[in-house]
């Protein structure tokens, strides 16, 4: 019942994050030609043509599920998980949720976070800025930012 809890609530903030994420706008053609200076031209993860591809996935048939699955790998070999100790939290399950954009050249680039704790928040970005570099994401055949979000959780006992 709680991992189904878990499910719902992340799958809500997602949500959640790409709805506000995506905004409309109207750009002259002097702006649409320096597109890698706007923000605004991130396309959300769940919605890109070709995801970017990380480093192992380049002959793989599901891309997107061996990038979800390279960054879980990521996040757990790399993730300080004693940066909790000492910071006098509530035991349970801590998240932290992530924003980043990988650039058209494939570094991760633009990285924020929200949680509980200001060095939760900061070993969370740690993890993702270290992220390697990547072939970038495609959309309507060009190479675009893609923003992604993820939850990166620490269990405090």
């Amino acid at each position: 019942m709680l991992k189904l809890k878990y499910l719902v609530l992340v799958s809500i903030w997602i949500g959640i994050m790409v709805c506000t994420s995506c905004k409309t706008t109207t750009r002259t053609v002097e702006e649409k030609t320096n597109e890698d200076n706007l923000s605004l031209d991130a396309i959300p993860f769940t919605v890109v043509d070709q995801v970017p591809v990380f480093p192992g996935c380049e002959d793989v048939e599901n891309q997107r599920e061996c990038f979800i699955q390279k960054m879980k790998k990521h996040v757990a070999l790399n993730l300080d998980t004693s940066i909790k100790n000492g910071l006098s939290l509530i035991p349970g399950e801590i998240r932290v949720y992530v924003k980043f954009k990988i650039d058209k050249t494939g570094h991760v680039v633009d990285v924020k976070s929200r949680g509980p704790h200001k060095k939760l928040e900061e070993e969370a970005m740690r993890v993702i800025r270290i992220l390697p570099q990547m072939q970038p994401g495609i959309h309507h055949d060009k190479k675009v930012y893609v923003i992604d979000f993820l939850p990166i959780i620490f269990v405090v006992d």
